[in-house]
């Protein structure tokens, strides 16, 4: 999901002595939702699992094992997530900020801070559950990672809508019902969290 792609899936496939080197019996394939978080599509690959399962446990049954060689070739690696990764720069394109954002989330989730003029006051950061691209392709006239009063974030290329936050110790709100209770000022900018590494 951070890397963009538009397609997931699962895949029963032998034992073997290396890692994922086993050949492929069952693949099933499903969409990734522009909204949808990695939390979401991995309860949702689950719940695909044990039917893919079955029904290679039925050919076997039969006598009717089907399997292919993986392609060594195409095989990527996805390295493991920490608390340091917890975060996005908002100066990558629109696509890539939601990318990020949705693929964080549940875990580590992706915090940012908050920088608002002096005297102003909001909370010193923000954890980001759910965004949607408005615009992939526009400059914005505005500071990156500004965002105004409707949760719309400036990217380096594009725009995203804050869909859903939550404060330090507080629960993940909508925009509308965060705004309410804790609008954020203007001139407010969003930035990655020091100590993290924004991919």
């Amino acid at each position: 999901m951070m890397a963009g792609d538009r397609v997931s899936g699962v895949s029963v496939i032998s034992l073997a002595q290396r890692m994922d080197a086993g050949d492929v019996h069952a693949m099933r394939e499903t969409a990734i939702e522009p909204q949808e978080t990695a939390g979401e599509l991995h309860d949702r690959l689950a719940a695909m699992g044990p039917e893919a399962v079955l029904e290679v446990l039925d050919r076997l049954q039969q006598g009717e094992i089907r399997k292919e060689a993986q392609d060594e070739s195409l095989a990527t690696h996805a390295a493991k997530l920490g608390r340091r990764d917890a975060t996005v720069d908002f100066s990558v394109p629109a696509t890539t900020v939601r990318a990020m954002v949705h693929g964080l989330v549940p875990w580590p989730g992706c915090e940012v801070t908050v920088s608002v003029p002096s005297g102003e006051k909001a909370p010193e950061r923000l954890r980001l559950h759910r965004v949607e691209v408005i615009d992939d392709s526009t400059l914005s006239e505005r500071p990156v990672g500004s965002v105004d009063a409707d949760g719309v974030v400036a990217c380096g290329r594009g725009l995203v809508r804050l869909l859903e936050v939550q404060v330090p110790g507080g629960r993940a709100l909508d925009w509308e019902a965060f705004r309410r209770g804790r609008p954020l000022p203007e001139g407010a900018v969003l930035a990655p969290n020091a100590g993290s590494v924004a991919r």
